[in-house]
């Protein structure tokens, strides 16, 4: 087996010039459906490694498949250059119905259907735990007397030095800071507070810091997971 997938070799990595650069784009998508998972390991969570390696088969498969890799085409420039263009424009692809000579393939049908297999199987193992999290963490903020401001202006710090985030997305971070501060129920500040927490994991521990929320908090729902 592994001597005939090493005489495939060089078309394989053809295939999966496009399955790479689509993977970068689906994370993208994955980031945002995930963001507000504070406990997630992707690295332990089967959804996660399904989800992966659907991004990385279906498009090299669809390439092979019509590219006819399979007859061993040479590889030279253009079709490395047809791989990178397959991978820029299959999100694209992934909603229109291909048609290959044989047969039709809806993509957008095959690719949701396993891919909402790979969401299912993360929010089986990540609800219950993230929603008792974010109620404590609401509960405790609004019965509290914490200093809500404080807080928020770590935040409006951590958002406006975030190399990653373009300057309209810092803006827009930024008024809606200030929107949270103008409102005048407490309760109404904390579910606002809470939609701005879609962070990277590792700094959730310091930013529930700088808003007076106990560690153990945190600690009790990560071991958890």
């Amino acid at each position: 087996m592994i001597d005939f997938v090493w005489g495939w070799r060089d078309w394989i990595a053809v295939a999966l010039i496009s399955s790479a650069l689509n993977l970068l784009v689906a994370y993208g998508h994955f980031h945002k459906r995930c963001r507000y998972l504070p406990f997630l390991n992707p690295w332990s969570t089967l959804g996660v490694w399904w989800w992966f390696i659907v991004q990385l088969a279906l498009p090299g498969a669809a390439f092979w498949f019509l590219y006819s890799l399979s007859s061993r085409p040479p590889i030279n420039f253009d079709l490395v250059t047809k791989a990178i263009t397959f991978g820029l424009v299959f999100t694209a692809l992934a909603h229109a119905y291909v048609d290959t000579g044989f047969f039709g393939v809806n993509i957008k049908d095959f690719y949701t259907v396993l891919t909402e297999i790979a969401y299912k199987q993360i929010a089986a193992s990540q609800t219950r735990n993230t929603a008792a999290f974010w109620t404590d963490f609401q509960q405790t903020l609004t019965k509290g007397n914490q200093d809500l401001f404080a807080g928020l202006d770590y935040l409006r710090n951590y958002f406006s030095k975030d190399v990653s985030l373009d300057e309209q997305t810092k803006q827009s971070y930024i008024s809606r800071i200030n929107d949270v501060q103008e409102l005048s129920s407490r309760a109404e500040q904390v579910i606002a507070i809470t939609s701005l927490l879609d962070v990277r994991r590792k700094d959730l521990p310091e930013i529930l810091r700088r808003f007076q929320i106990s560690e153990a908090l945190y600690r009790s729902y990560s071991a958890k997971k």
